[in-house]
C-alpha cells in the first residue's frame, strides 16, 4: 500500500471531469474572480489549513483548501482527498495536484490525515481491525456513522460513532456549514483508494461520485456472511488480487452490509478506477473486482459500452441504457504503485 513513486502520464484533469468539477466552471477563469482583493460576497481564501471539528470518533487529522473568488451565493463542489500509506499529507497534496486544480477550477478539498496511533504505516484502515465482525465489532468506520452495533460483546449500542469515515463525514459537515458546497465527490491512492471507495459504498447520499487510485473492493477483507465478518489480516490477500467472489457477491457486500437502506431517490455514486499494469503492491485484479462491484450495483453490464485510449492507455466507459457513464476504467500501461499525473499548465495537465 506504500505511494512509490509518481509516475508523469495522465492528468487528473480526467477525474474531475468525471466527477463533474470541471464542466461546470465555465466562469472559473473570469478574472473578477481571482482578484487578490476580496469582495464582501466571497469567502475568504484557504490555503491548506488545519482544520477542527466537534466529533472525531477516529481520532483523525484534516486540512482543508478554499480557493480565492468562491462566490457566497454560488454552490461549489468539493473533493475529499485520502493520501496513502506512508505518504505526508503535504507531499500527496503537493504530487497531485488537487489544490493547484481546485484553485484553477473553482473547488474546495479536503485532505484527512491518518496517524500513527490509529496506523503505524499511515494507512487509513479500509479493512477493519483484526478478526472483528458487524455483529460483534470494533467500529473501524466500515458501517454507516448512527447505526445500531455490539462491540467486542460489552453490549449494544444505539449509535455506531463511525471511527475514520465517521470523522470524515464530520469534516464534509463542516465544511457545508461554513461554505455553500455543492456535490461531493472522493479520490484517494493505494490505502487511500480503499477508503474512497468505501466513502462511495457507505454514504452513497453524501458523495456523488469518485476516482480510486490503485485501490480495491469495499469489504474486500471479509471472511464469511451473516454476518459479514471483517478480517485486516486479510488485507494483503486483498491487494494481491487473490480474493474471489462473483459480480453479484461483490455488489451484495455493498447493498446489503453497510447498515444503510438506500432509499431510492438517493443514486449510486459514479466510479472511475485508475490502475497501473505493473502494479504489483495492489494488483491489477482489484481494477476487476471494483468493475464486478459497482457495474452490478449500478445494474449495468460487466462489459464496458465502450473502449477507447487515453493518451495511449486503455480507457473503457461502462453506460447505462441512456447512455450515461457510470464506470470507466484507465489502465495505465507500464505503470508501478502510483498515482498517474501529467504536470504541466495546460488544460489537460497538472500534478508534480
Amino acid at each position: 500500500m506504500l505511494k512509490k513513486s509518481l509516475i508523469v502520464l495522465i492528468s487528473l484533469i480526467f477525474v474531475i471531469g468525471f466527477m463533474g468539477c470541471y464542466s461546470s466552471m465555465s466562469d472559473s477563469n473570469d478574472s473578477k474572480s481571482i482578484e487578490s482583493s476580496k469582495s464582501a460576497d466571497e469567502y475568504s481564501a484557504v490555503n491548506f489549513q488545519k482544520g477542527t471539528i466537534s466529533s472525531n470518533p477516529g481520532d483523525i487529522e484534516w486540512y482543508f483548501h478554499v480557493p480565492s473568488g468562491m462566490k457566497k451565493n454560488t454552490a461549489r463542489p468539493l473533493v475529499v482527498a485520502f493520501h496513502g500509506c506512508t505518504q505526508q499529507v503535504a507531499d500527496y497534496k503537493d504530487g497531485s495536484g488537487w489544490s493547484v486544480l481546485a484553485d484553477k477550477y473553482k473547488f474546495y478539498v479536503i485532505y484527512p490525515v491518518q496517524n500513527a496511533n490509529n496506523n503505524g504505516y499511515l494507512c487509513f484502515n479500509w479493512g477493519g481491525d483484526p478478526n472483528t465482525n458487524t455483529t460483534n465489532m470494533d467500529p473501524a468506520g466500515v458501517l454507516r456513522m448512527g447505526e445500531p452495533y455490539t462491540w467486542k460483546g460489552n453490549g449494544s449500542f444505539n449509535s455506531n460513532p463511525g471511527d475514520e469515515s465517521g470523522s470524515v463525514i464530520n469534516m464534509v459537515n463542516k465544511m457545508k456549514a461554513d461554505y455553500n458546497v455543492g456535490a461531493v465527490h472522493t479520490t484517494g491512492l493505494s490505502a487511500g483508494g480503499y477508503m474512497a471507495n468505501l466513502m462511495l459504498a457507505v454514504y452513497p447520499d453524501v458523495f456523488s461520485s469518485g476516482a480510486i487510485m490503485a485501490g480495491g473492493p469495499y469489504l474486500c477483507g471479509e471472511s464469511g456472511l451473516n454476518p459479514v465478518s471483517i478480517d485486516s489480516n486479510n488485507n494483503f490477500a486483498c491487494m494481491r488480487g487473490e480474493i474471489t467472489k462473483t459480480p453479484q457477491e461483490w455488489a451484495d457486500l455493498v447493498m446489503s452490509h453497510t447498515n444503510y437502506n438506500k432509499p431510492s431517490s438517493v443514486s449510486w455514486p459514479k466510479v472511475q478506477i485508475w490502475q497501473g499494469t505493473s502494479d504489483w503492491t495492489v494488483y491489477p485484479k482489484n481494477a476487476d473486482d471494483l468493475v464486478s462491484q459497482w457495474t452490478t450495483v449500478h445494474g449495468i453490464s460487466t462489459s464496458p459500452s465502450e473502449t477507447t485510449t487515453l493518451k495511449g492507455h486503455e480507457y473503457k466507459k461502462y453506460k447505462d441504457t441512456s447512455g450515461k457513464s457510470l464506470l470507466e476504467v484507465i489502465m495505465v500501461n507500464g505503470m508501478g504503485h502510483a498515482i498517474a499525473v501529467d504536470p504541466g499548465s495546460g488544460d489537460d495537465q497538472g500534478g508534480d
